[in-house]
């Protein structure tokens, strides 16, 4: 699977389909085993870094069921690290505000979780932000 993903991003294949098939293996991470998933999401996550501008939205992909797997695994920190790290595109799409508003209601769960209740409610607000 690691040589698939490195062929992928690493070599000669068209960007629209390396970005489709990361898009497809995304799909299938939660039939993973915990430590698998981590392991494959950890690995996609390092390979994809020097490409992120390019593979933003697949990398979000990873890095959001990573940070399940961690916070499963009652390592709130590292999730909220993965969270934070997610680079959005520049162009507001209904897609993209929908996750972004996700991934900010889910790091201000994840702050109320380790009652926090402070930071958990910068999260709260940035999300009504985008109602107003």
């Amino acid at each position: 699977m690691k040589n698939l993903v490195s062929q992928l991003v690493l070599d000669a294949t068209p960007i629209l389909n390396a970005k489709h098939a990361l898009l497809h293996l995304g799909t299938k991470l939660p039939e993973l085993k915990n430590a698998e998933c981590k392991d494959l999401c950890s690995y996609v996550i390092q390979v994809l870094a020097p490409r992120v501008n390019i593979f933003n939205r697949e990398e979000a992909v990873f890095r959001r069921e990573l940070a399940e797997a961690l916070d499963a695994a009652k390592d709130s920190a590292g999730a909220i690290k993965l969270l934070t790290g997610i680079t959005y595109d520049a162009n507001e799409d209904t897609e993209n505000f929908e996750k972004k508003a996700e991934d900010y209601l889910r790091l201000a769960d994840i702050h109320f979780e380790k009652e926090d209740s402070t930071q958990a409610e910068v999260y709260v607000n940035r999300v009504t932000h985008f109602f107003y």
